[in-house]
C-alpha cells in the first residue's frame, strides 16, 4: 500500500511541474500588428500612446497629428471607412489631416492610414457623438438649456484655453443670464477658485461689448471693464461668481458645447 501511495505522489508532483512549466501566455502579435502600433494619433504628455478611438462631435472637425517610430520616413495616405459618416481632408502645419463628422450622432466607422514607405496600415475606430469632451482633460458639469459645460482638469493661459476649446468643437463659456452664471459657479470644482470665461478686451472689444463668439454682452457680473496697468485683458469667474480681468496667468477654464 505504501508503495502505491509513493507512486501516486510521484505522478502528482510530475504533473504539477509539467503544468507550471507550460507556457500559457497569449500568442505573440503578428508583425503587421506590431508595425501598426508604431503609428500613433494625437499623442500627448497625458496620452503618450495616442488615442485608440477618435470621438468627434456631430458637425465638428477634429485635427489629427500622426507620429511614427517606424524606420523609414513615412509616406501616408488616408481614407474614411464611410464617407457618409466622416470625411477626411488634408491638414496644414503640424496637423496631417482633418476629420469632419458629416453623419448623425451614433454613427461608427473607421479611419484608415496607410504608410507606403513602411508598408503598414493602421485602422482607428471613429465614433460620431454629441457634447463629448475628453474625460482625460475635462470634468462634466452638466447641461443648462441647450449647452453642455465642462471644467478643465488642468490650468492654462486664457489664449491656450481658448484654442483647446475650439479644437474640442466648442468655445470658452459665454454667459447670458444670472441663472446660467449661478449654474456654472455652483457646478465647478471646489478647487477651481478662478476659471477663464469667453471674453477679452482685445480684438476690438475695448469697450467690453461682445463675447468671443460675437454674442453681445447683455448680462454682466464684471468687477472691472478696463485693462489696468498690467494689461489685464482676459476675464475669469472668481469664487464668488463675479467676473474679473487679469493678464495671461494659469487658471482652470470652462468649455461650452452647444
Amino acid at each position: 500500500m505504501k508503495y502505491r501511495q509513493f507512486l501516486l505522489y510521484i505522478v502528482l508532483v510530475t504533473a504539477f511541474f509539467v503544468a507550471a512549466c507550460t507556457d500559457h501566455s497569449e500568442p505573440p502579435l503578428s508583425i503587421e500588428s506590431s508595425k501598426a502600433d508604431g503609428i500613433t494619433l494625437n499623442k500627448s504628455a497625458l496620452r503618450p500612446m495616442g488615442i485608440d478611438t477618435l470621438f468627434i462631435n456631430q458637425g465638428d472637425t477634429v485635427s489629427v497629428i500622426i507620429s511614427s517610430v517606424l524606420p523609414s520616413s513615412p509616406d501616408y495616405t488616408y481614407s474614411s471607412g464611410n464617407e457618409q459618416a466622416v470625411r477626411v481632408i488634408a491638414g496644414t502645419g503640424k496637423y496631417l489631416m482633418n476629420v469632419i463628422a458629416v453623419g448623425d450622432s451614433g454613427t461608427v466607422t473607421q479611419l484608415s492610414i496607410y504608410d507606403a514607405a513602411n508598408e503598414v496600415e493602421k485602422n482607428v475606430p471613429v465614433k460620431v457623438t454629441r457634447y463629448w469632451a475628453d474625460p482625460l482633460f475635462y470634468n462634466d458639469m452638466g447641461r443648462f438649456n441647450t449647452s453642455n459645460y465642462y471644467q478643465s482638469l488642468s490650468k492654462l493661459t486664457w489664449t491656450e484655453a481658448r484654442e483647446l476649446c475650439e479644437e474640442a468643437g466648442g468655445h470658452l463659456v459665454t454667459i447670458s443670464s444670472e441663472e446660467e452664471n449661478e449654474f456654472i459657479n455652483e457646478r465647478r470644482s471646489s478647487k477651481a477658485d478662478d476659471v477663464w470665461i469667453g471674453v477679452t478686451l482685445l480684438y476690438g472689444n475695448e469697450n467690453f461689448r461682445y463675447w468671443i463668439t460675437g454674442e453681445p454682452i447683455d448680462f454682466r457680473r464684471s468687477v472691472s471693464t478696463s485693462a489696468g496697468i498690467f494689461h489685464e485683458v482676459y476675464y475669469y469667474m472668481n469664487s464668488a461668481g463675479l467676473w474679473d480681468n487679469w493678464h495671461e496667468d494659469l487658471k482652470y477654464w470652462v468649455l461650452e458645447l452647444e
